[in-house]
């Protein structure tokens, strides 16, 4: 003789909770593709920077790199900062805590120089690479640190030899004693 299936009573049957554990499952789901978000190529930006921080920025740590700021550095990154167009609505406070804003965003200031890879214009790219040389050749020459530094830079903005040798040269005449 078959047994008969019997349909339990609904006081019989234990609550399933499935509502909380959806919920529970969708945070997870949020840090595995947060996980794939941090696996991001080494040279790309966290968040969009106006340009006059970026060009501030790359004269600020290139007269940092060595451990002091030179007066004939600072005085070099004073000039440029009255002088070009991009820095005419900027004050040196907002620069320099914007500056000291990416440095932390990204860990530190040498992890901070990938924040240059989203400089899309060429001719800002340049120029970036440009006022960092001349911070460079405003202490007397280039050091082995700065060396380092228009190299990454170099790598970070996207520019091949054939237009950072050229400026590094037209630069080092400029300040040629």
């Amino acid at each position: 003789m078959a047994k008969k299936k019997t349909k339990k009573s609904p006081k019989q049957t234990k609550p399933v909770k499935k509502a909380p554990a959806r919920k529970a499952s969708k945070p997870a789901a949020k840090k595995s593709s947060g996980k794939k978000k941090a696996q991001a190529p080494k040279l790309r930006a966290k968040t969009v920077t106006g340009d006059d921080v970026l060009l501030f920025h790359a004269m600020y740590v290139m007269a940092r790199i060595d451990g002091a700021t030179k007066e004939s550095e600072f005085h070099v990154v004073e000039a440029l900062l009255t002088t070009l167009p991009e820095f005419g609505k900027s004050s040196v406070d907002t620069l320099l805590a914007a500056s000291a804003s990416l440095a932390k965003e990204y860990g530190g200031v040498s992890e901070s120089l990938i924040a240059f890879a989203s400089i899309k214009s060429e001719a800002t790219r340049i120029k970036c690479f440009l006022l960092s040389v001349e911070v460079a050749y405003a202490s007397g020459g280039i050091g082995a640190a700065e060396a380092e530094l228009l190299r990454f830079l170099a790598k970070a903005l996207r520019l091949p030899p054939a237009t950072t040798q050229p400026i590094v040269l037209v630069l080092g005449q400029k300040y040629a004693s």
